[in-house]
């Protein structure tokens, strides 16, 4: 489909500089141990965006602790890439909670959502990132003018502008 051996190339030292970035066998050493020693163990990929560019940088990073990670129980595929939704908790100081999150404070309570368990502490809140798949379908342009970074735009960006209108922008 048009691959070139360069373009190979290219991606080849992409993800290795990615992997350099973060420290990456470190991290497969860490989600390894879990696997071995409790059955599971977990890689993050996220990205992080570059001071003053509209770039972003892809990063690695393991899961300290994976019991705290619970995912789609539907999800079919060896590597779970198929998986519709994800949860990641943790634990953080009150205070601290407090502090950074001002608009929730009221919600850290001392009751918990379900009976038992350590959910409830008087000095600890717990904390759940939620990650969920949302299909959209969209169309995108990358628009390039010599000697900058490509511009990327999506259908809604673009408004209700014409054809001939985002031509003439294109000219200009």
């Amino acid at each position: 489909n048009g691959a070139t051996y360069e373009s190979a190339q290219i991606w080849e030292a992409l993800m290795r500089q990615i992997q350099y970035q973060s420290r990456g066998p470190d991290h497969y050493d860490k989600a390894l141990s879990f696997m071995v020693q409790a059955g599971s163990g977990y890689l993050r990929v996220y990205t992080e965006w570059e001071k003053g560019q509209m770039w972003q940088q892809a990063r690695l990073t393991s899961i300290a602790d994976p019991l705290t990670v619970f995912i789609d129980r539907d999800a079919k595929a060896l590597d779970k890439s198929d998986m519709n939704y994800a949860m990641i908790f943790e634990d953080q100081d009150k205070e601290e909670f407090k502090k950074f999150h001002p608009e929730w404070a009221k919600y850290a309570t001392d009751q918990a959502l379900v009976e038992g368990g350590d959910w409830v502490s008087s000095d600890r809140v717990r904390k759940c990132e939620y990650f969920r798949r949302v299909r959209v379908k969209s169309k995108l342009f990358s628009i390039e003018k010599e000697g900058q970074q490509p511009q990327i735009l999506t259908e809604q960006m673009l408004g209700g502008a014409s054809g001939k209108e985002i031509m003439a922008d294109l000219i200009e």
